[in-house]
């Protein structure tokens, strides 16, 4: 039904991102990352169809692709959470806990003190602390 949606309206970003999701909820990746580069030819200037490429790329585990695609929607929107959010799980899926533990930082400096984002806060509080584990362990300070 979306196809015959899409045969309609061609041009409607809430057609294509529907697909989108249905196609990555399929696991049909490649097909996903062609709606999300239609949809990044509608929006040029639009980071949600950057991080729909990098929430893509990254199911797909194509992690160097995602890293772009959301360095890409940052540079449009520059304190977005989810973006942030994705580039620092990007980082972690990469092996690099040192960006990664930056772009969480970052993260929370740009949720602040906003309560709908407490409990993650908390969370990545806990996961921050955990990477600089790792990152002491992998710069060979210990055994």
């Amino acid at each position: 039904t979306y196809q015959k949606a899409l045969n309609l309206a061609p041009n409607d970003p809430d057609v294509l991102t529907n697909l989108i999701a249905l196609y990555t909820q399929a696991a049909q990746y490649n097909d996903a990352l062609d709606f999300c580069r239609t949809l990044q030819e509608k929006l040029p200037d639009a980071a949600q169809p950057q991080k729909l490429t990098g929430a893509v790329a990254y199911a797909a585990g194509r992690f160097e692709l995602a890293l772009i695609a959301y360095q890409n929607a940052l540079d449009i929107s520059p304190k977005d959470p989810d973006t942030l959010q994705g580039i620092a799980s990007t980082y972690e899926a990469l092996d690099n806990p040192e960006a990664a533990q930056e772009h969480w930082q970052m993260w929370l400096n740009s949720v602040g003190d906003d309560p709908q984002f407490s409990q993650e806060a908390t969370r990545v509080i806990e996961h921050l602390q955990t990477l600089a584990t790792l990152s002491v362990t992998s710069q060979g300070l210990f055994p």
